[in-house]
């Protein structure tokens, strides 16, 4: 019995051993960034939006946390409502910032709706007239999401 028990301990701590500890004070904030991303690409998703929660609790606006948490809300697949409402609150607040127009656009090409995910494109055309890296960019992202329009009045070279 003694032995078993010893086992189940052993066993439990081993299984803790590999999970994530969730982020502490003494990280940087681009510690936290860094681990909740490694960890959604490792295919963790629930444990990396508990970090992306962590860094959120301390600043709600945080643009690049939400763009990064939407886009682990897309891996999910059934989660576009979570991912959308992420991506459209950083379009609100920080115009420019081409990854939240792509995540929406992303979940409009993965629900069928062809046009929203071209006119999302078009209004992050609108607010980076005269970028040209963010230009570039935007061109890249729309040969990837299948805009070719925009994609070809922006560059006329694919991506290869």
């Amino acid at each position: 019995m003694k032995k078993l028990s010893i086992v189940r301990i052993v066993v439990l701590g081993i299984c803790l051993g590999f999970m994530r500890v969730p982020a502490d004070a003494s990280e940087t904030y681009e510690e936290q960034m860094q681990s909740a991303l490694d960890t959604c690409r490792d295919g963790q998703v629930d444990e990396a939006l508990q970090l992306y929660e962590q860094i959120l609790a301390k600043n709600p606006e945080d643009v690049d946390a939400l763009v990064r948490r939407g886009f682990c809300f897309l891996q999910r697949r059934e989660d576009y409502g979570s991912a959308r409402t992420d991506f459209q609150k950083v379009v609100d607040t920080a115009p420019t910032y081409i990854d939240a127009y792509y995540g929406l656009a992303l979940i409009y090409r993965r629900t069928g709706e062809w046009a929203k995910a071209r006119e999302v494109l078009e209004q992050a055309r609108e607010h980076i007239v005269g970028d040209q890296e963010a230009l570039d960019y935007l061109a890249y992202i729309s040969w990837r999401v299948g805009h070719l329009p925009l994609a070809r009045s922006i560059d006329t070279m694919p991506p290869g």
